[in-house]
């Protein structure tokens, strides 16, 4: 069915998604001689991080429709906190809490980080759940006593964030998303959200994944309308990235596959081994003797 045909015919004024799904309206929109959706007045978006680059272009798309990004697992009944009408969305603001909601920026002792430093973001509040069904020892590992409010619980997302100082929350990335390569303690989404400001990149994903030496390797999947070449992207990584940081695979996908309910279906994202990226760079022979010395030198080392 074609999404952009189907809000038109019926008047759809309000639509949420997360912004993978986001971007597939995107590309409809862009794909058919840039149709427009007269009656859509609001997107609420959710679920993943969002870029500046989507917020960029859905904006741009989509003239006169207000942009609003959400955040809050299903453990607080889904949204917790919000960011209105976003126009320049530069980091990923998720906004302030709503009404009968409680946030907190916790270190691991459970005491309130500093403003601006990061820390687990925890939530309380009317909206909290109970706790898992029939699983007391993950309820009591999530749900903790609220050290600031006698006899009320809060909820540990395992969530990253900090304060603003104009009272909005940045979300930061996933504590489980936190990978050691070689000794370097690394933050995926710090990397996703610099290959998402390259100019012909339209989303990317980064994975730590066991590749062949039995080690974790970073795997970068890139959607772009562009053919793309790991030699490019990496010299534009090193701008702004330290040398452990950059991924050490590429692949380029047409579009990021989803699960049901319209999140990133990383299990269906293709082995990096048989679909890398071209590097572009041609392959140059040995010229002369100390060339060809050189060579096997590294074949040895290497």
């Amino acid at each position: 069915l074609d999404l952009v045909s189907f809000l038109q015919s019926n008047s759809i004024s309000l639509l949420q998604g997360t912004p993978s799904f986001m971007s597939h309206l995107l590309t409809g929109i862009k794909g058919d001689g840039k149709k427009k959706i007269q009656d859509l007045k609001t997107l609420c978006i959710g679920g993943e991080s969002l870029s500046s680059k989507l917020v960029k272009e859905l904006n741009a798309a989509l003239t006169g429709v207000n942009i609003n990004n959400h955040y809050g697992p299903t453990e607080t009944s889904i949204d917790a906190i919000v960011s209105c009408d976003i126009k320049d969305f530069q980091k990923n603001i998720i906004g302030k809490p709503i009404e009968n909601v409680s946030v907190y920026i916790l270190d691991e002792r459970m005491h309130v980080v500093p403003l601006g430093l990061i820390g687990e973001i925890c939530i309380g509040g009317v909206g909290l759940a109970r706790g898992y069904l029939n699983k007391p020892e993950l309820t009591n590992e999530k749900f903790v006593s609220n050290p600031f409010k006698e006899g009320d619980k809060l909820y540990k997302t395992g969530d990253l964030g900090r304060w603003l100082s104009d009272g909005n929350i940045e979300y930061v990335g996933r504590i489980d998303d936190q990978v050691k390569i070689r000794g370097h303690r690394i933050e995926l989404g710090e990397i996703e959200s610099s290959l998402q400001n390259h100019p012909s990149i339209v989303d990317a994903v980064v994975l730590a994944k066991e590749i062949v030496s039995g080690e974790k390797d970073l795997v970068a999947y890139l959607v772009s309308q562009e053919e793309l070449n790991t030699s490019d992207i990496r010299n534009y990584l090193s701008g702004s990235l330290p040398v452990y940081m950059i991924p050490s695979y590429y692949v380029q996908v047409d579009k990021f596959p989803l699960t049901s309910n319209g999140k990133l279906d990383k299990r269906s994202l293709p082995d990096p081994i048989n679909a890398s990226m071209l590097s572009g760079t041609a392959y140059v022979g040995a010229s002369n003797e100390t060339e060809e010395k050189l060579i096997a030198i590294w074949e040895e080392i290497l």
